[in-house]
C-alpha cells in the first residue's frame, strides 16, 4: 500500500505533536511527541490517569485547540495552521460527547438532536424531524422523543447526546469520559449502541476512559501516562 493510500484511509493521523499550558517558568509540557493513526470506522479508546494529557488530546483534534508543535490531520484537513473557515467545515464533521450530556433542559430528547441538525443539513423542518427521530431509534430512545431531559435516566441523557454527535453525520467522534457518571453497565450499554452504530456507518471514534468494559469493546486501546503515548495494544 502506497503512503498517500495509507493516508487516504486515516481519520487523524498525528506526529510528533507536543502541548505547553502556561509560558515562562510555569509552562507544562502536557502532550510530548504523541505520533498516533486512527483509521476510518476503527473505535479507539485513550486510558491513562487523570492529568495525563487525554482530554487535550482530544481537544487537539476536535478542533477546540490549536496545534503548537509537530502536526495534526484529522479527515484530511491539516490543522496546523488552518483557517478559521476550513476549521469551522471541519468540526461540522466531528461529533462531540463528553462525561456530561449537556442537554437543554428546556427542550425535548428530539429537539436536543434537532439543533445539531440545523447548522449542517439543508432540508425542511420535516425532513430534519424525521431525521432526529431515525437518530433516536438508532440509539433506543424513540418513544422519549417527547421527554425532556428531566424526565430521562442519566444513561437515556447520554444516549440523546449520542444522538446529537451523530445528528451531523459525522466522519469521526471525539468523546471525553462519556461514562463517567453513569453505573459500569449503563456505561458498557451506551457505548455498546454509539459503537454499533458508528460502525455501520464507518464513523472513526476516539474516546478518553477509565473504564475497563468499554477499553473491553474498543478496537485498539492507548495508553497514555505523563503525557506521552506508552503503549498501543
Amino acid at each position: 500500500m502506497s503512503s498517500l493510500t495509507a493516508a487516504s484511509n486515516l481519520s487523524v493521523r498525528a506526529v510528533g505533536l507536543n502541548h505547553y499550558y502556561g509560558d515562562g517558568s510555569e509552562r507544562m509540557h502536557v502532550l510530548k511527541d504523541i505520533c498516533l493513526e486512527v483509521r476510518y470506522g476503527e473505535f479507539v479508546t485513550l486510558a491513562g490517569p487523570s492529568g495525563c494529557g487525554k482530554s487535550t488530546l482530544l481537544t487537539l483534534i476536535g478542533g477546540l485547540k490549536s496545534v503548537q508543535q509537530g502536526s495534526l490531520d484529522v479527515l484530511g484537513c491539516s490543522l496546523n495552521g488552518c483557517s478559521s473557515t476550513l476549521l469551522n467545515g471541519l468540526r461540522t464533521k466531528i461529533g462531540m460527547v463528553f462525561q456530561s450530556h449537556h442537554l437543554m433542559e428546556f427542550l425535548t430528547a428530539k429537539q436536543n438532536v434537532q439543533v445539531a441538525t440545523e447548522a449542517v443539513i439543508d432540508r425542511s423542518y420535516r425532513a430534519r424531524e424525521l431525521r432526529c427521530l431515525e437518530l433516536l431509534a438508532s440509539v433506543g430512545l424513540r418513544d422519549r422523543a417527547d421527554h425532556y431531559p428531566s424526565m430521562l435516566s442519566g444513561g437515556q441523557k447520554q444516549r440523546v447526546a449520542f444522538a446529537r454527535a451523530l445528528a451531523c453525520n459525522p466522519q469521526l467522534i471525539v468523546a471525553d469520559e462519556p461514562t463517567a457518571a453513569l453505573d459500569a453497565q449503563t456505561g458498557r450499554d451506551v457505548v455498546s449502541i454509539l459503537r454499533s452504530v458508528a460502525k455501520e456507518r464507518s464513523i472513526s471514534i476516539v474516546m478518553a476512559t477509565h473504564d475497563p468494559r468499554v477499553m473491553e469493546m474498543a478496537d485498539r486501546v492507548i495508553a497514555i501516562d505523563d503525557g506521552r503515548l506508552v503503549s498501543r495494544l
